[in-house]
């Protein structure tokens, strides 16, 4: 996760630190309990970071203060998988894998509403008018629900094996992106009902193995993702197309993709305890000029 000129990091020693993006350096770190980190989001100020964690509860810390501010904790007994926040700073979705969405106020930390459960969820995304919430489940469907309304407006059924690990809405709120465990990509136009699944609209065999990141520039022009297989990829997200692949990225398997603000830098960290940052820039530069070598650094 980056925010201007810090990189966010979160591991399985529980721990959450903050390091400066020019200097490679760690500048502080987040005061924590002795809990499983799960997901981490940040507000679209920048200015609050949420965490998903073990004993079924959320915390959320103000980053500018550098201090802990609260903890929501929930009645039932289920980790959080996914948690998306409104671009207007308003509203805090979080989804449990029971299948329970609840609607939080940012402001005040108070519940406002709570669904049943129904599909257990692992992905989740948020359109940028704040009209819709994407969430992808555990045996593959895709459903969109109406945030106003709480109410369920489309289902997708993709499979009934696979998980959709997650789901990316673009920019304009035009196109919605569906990551499976198998490692398929499937494009579509949100909302949009096909009769017959489309060819077109699936990344075949993107990877040897499972896909474990994905990441979308903000132009909706780029996609890159990353795998157990150690490799990170370079899409073309509208034709499609892979343009460049970097063999052997990381010593293991690729878990978190994310690109800075100005889509000029990716970082990549893997489980093998190390976080790489690649010059993205100069990536497009020789994939256009035909070339075929990447820059990077270790954090």
């Amino acid at each position: 996760m980056c925010i201007r000129d810090s990189i966010i990091t979160s591991s399985r020693d529980k721990k959450i630190k903050v390091w400066n993006f020019k200097t490679l350096t760690l500048a502080f770190e987040l005061q924590t309990e002795d809990v499983r980190i799960y997901t981490l989001t940040l507000s679209p100020d920048n200015k609050y970071l949420v965490a998903g964690v073990s004993g079924y509860k959320m915390q959320i810390w103000d980053l500018h203060e550098r201090r802990f501010l609260n903890e929501f904790k929930f009645v039932h007994s289920n980790d959080i998988k996914s948690i998306v926040i409104s671009s207007d700073n308003k509203l805090i979705i979080s989804g449990q894998l029971d299948g329970t969405l609840s609607f939080w106020n940012l402001e005040t930390r108070q519940l406002i509403y709570k669904n049943m459960p129904r599909y257990q969820v692992l992905s989740m995304a948020m359109t940028s008018d704040n009209k819709y919430l994407i969430q992808g489940t555990t045996t593959g469907q895709i459903i969109a629900w109406d945030i106003q309304s709480k109410k369920m407006i489309s289902i997708q059924d993709l499979s009934q094996t696979d998980q959709i690990k997650t789901v990316f809405v673009s920019n304009k709120n035009k196109y919605m992106l569906a990551v499976t465990s198998e490692g398929y990509f499937v494009l579509f136009e949100l909302f949009y009902e096909q009769e017959e699944e489309d060819d077109d609209y699936v990344f075949e065999d993107a990877h040897s193995d499972d896909v474990d990141a994905v990441a979308v520039t903000r132009d909706s022009k780029y996609m890159i993702t990353g795998s157990r297989d150690r490799s990170i990829k370079i899409w073309d997200f509208q034709t499609k197309k892979l343009l460049y692949t970097i063999e052997n990225a990381h010593k293991e398997t690729v878990t978190s993709l994310t690109f800075t603000s100005d889509d000029k830098y990716i970082l990549s960290a893997s489980r093998d305890r190390s976080v790489k940052q690649w010059t993205f820039a100069k990536l497009i530069q020789k994939i256009d000029s035909n070339q075929s070598k990447g820059t990077k650094q270790d954090l």
